[in-house]
């Protein structure tokens, strides 16, 4: 039986099963433009006092949005180690990615590092996924929470607008154009 009592005194019971787990994984909600790659941390709650030195977990996500690609360990929980993934082929609906590690000494307990990033590639159409943490399992014996709500939002690339639209130059002439809605640098081309 489960008790609880509020701040007013006022309490209640229930029959039931509490599960009590030492730690939780967690993944951002991520929005990207079309085609990108890019990183998503894997956060954990605090690993202090559980001697982690191996474990396990697995990320489910819609293949047709996203490609799990890489693992990277640089600045992470996990630098240093050699962790593994296996990830379900690019373009398959139930996409699965599982990771697995073994660490010669404890995983320290700091929450402002990541445990690992999953390198990831968007798809080239406007969609999105959720990003779902399950079957965590550390030290083969201590079983985490998966905790949801990470969502990869896929949006489409803005309009490259150029100014002038259009002008005439001849051969040896100089002229200004500028781009005001380009992300980064632009690269300039002439045709015959």
């Amino acid at each position: 039986t489960v008790y609880a009592a509020d701040a007013d005194g006022v309490t209640s019971s229930a029959d039931g099963t509490v599960d009590v787990r030492g730690f939780a994984l967690s993944l951002p909600d991520t929005t990207v433009r079309q085609g990108a790659t890019f990183e998503i941390p894997v956060w954990a709650t605090s690993l202090a006092g559980l001697n982690v030195t191996s474990g396990s977990f697995e990320i489910a996500y819609n293949g047709r949005t996203v490609a799990v690609e890489a693992l990277v360990t640089q600045g992470t929980l996990l630098d240093g180690t050699s962790p593994q993934l296996s990830a379900s082929p690019p373009d398959q609906v139930g996409g699965r990615a599982r990771v697995a590690f073994a660490a010669s000494s404890p995983l320290s307990g700091d929450v402002s590092v990541p445990l690992v990033r999953v390198r990831v590639r968007a798809a080239d159409a406007v969609t999105s996924t959720a990003l779902t943490l399950g079957d965590v399992l550390f030290n083969q014996a201590l079983r985490g929470i998966g905790r949801t709500g990470g969502r990869v939002r896929v949006v489409a690339l803005p309009t490259l607008n150029l100014s002038p639209a259009s002008v005439q130059v001849l051969a040896g002439e100089t002229v200004a154009l500028s781009a005001p809605t380009a992300v980064g640098s632009v690269t300039w081309t002439a045709a015959d």
